[in-house]
């Protein structure tokens, strides 16, 4: 998660939902902010009285970008330790994930090239959490069916809160969003009648 006022109300809604289901989960991160993100995110949501260590890791930050993503898919273990220090092998949950091949599904937030993703973890399943503006790009891996559904940014979140009946950081953007652009809507009438009114009166404003 690099940027939070878009990517945080879709990476919250996300993780609210999956901890909400009878599933593990391992969170990593490529970026050097993610661990910080992850932490404020496991504050803010109900985890289901889900066990660390048992039902979800946290990762430390792998460096790296795409060649972090390679090493990974390889060896989940690379990092040693999880972000805690605890080691790797001492965790149930790891003892079960070794490679990519371990995991059923790949869910990643990303705001630049999601390229990587696709060349190091498929033919896993994927899920993406993207920005509007980073939609076109991911759409013809959606269209191929290689990205099983993606988030289109804080409308996205929104939308998923509304699905799951949890309302939340993405609603409260969205009417903040919506109010802005009324507002600009109004402006955008009031100088066109003034516009208007000035040509009336032989072209002045």
């Amino acid at each position: 998660i690099m940027s939070w006022p878009p990517h945080g109300p879709m990476s919250v809604v996300l993780l609210r939902h999956l901890f909400a289901r009878p599933i593990k989960i391992v969170l990593v991160t490529f970026v050097n902010q993610g661990p910080v993100m992850i932490e404020k995110i496991l504050k803010m949501i109900d985890l289901h009285d889900k066990k660390y260590g048992v039902d979800y890791v946290v990762i430390p930050f792998i460096p790296g970008w795409e060649s972090g993503m390679a090493a990974f898919a390889k060896d989940t273990h690379l990092t040693g330790v999880d972000y805690y220090g605890t080691q790797l092998d001492e965790l149930p949950l790891m003892k079960e994930v070794h490679t990519k091949e371990d995991f059923y599904c790949i869910v990643w937030d990303c705001e630049t090239s999601m390229d990587p993703y696709f060349r190091q973890f498929s033919p896993l399943p994927q899920i993406g959490l993207s920005e509007a503006g980073g939609v076109p790009q991911i759409l013809p891996y959606y269209q191929t069916g290689a990205l099983k559904g993606y988030i289109n940014g804080i409308i996205g979140a929104s939308e998923y809160e509304a699905i799951i009946k949890q309302p939340g950081f993405g609603t409260a953007q969205m009417d903040a969003i919506s109010t802005t652009h009324i507002f600009g809507i109004i402006l955008l009438i009031i100088t066109n009648i003034r516009l208007l009114a000035g040509k009336y009166r032989g072209g002045k404003v």
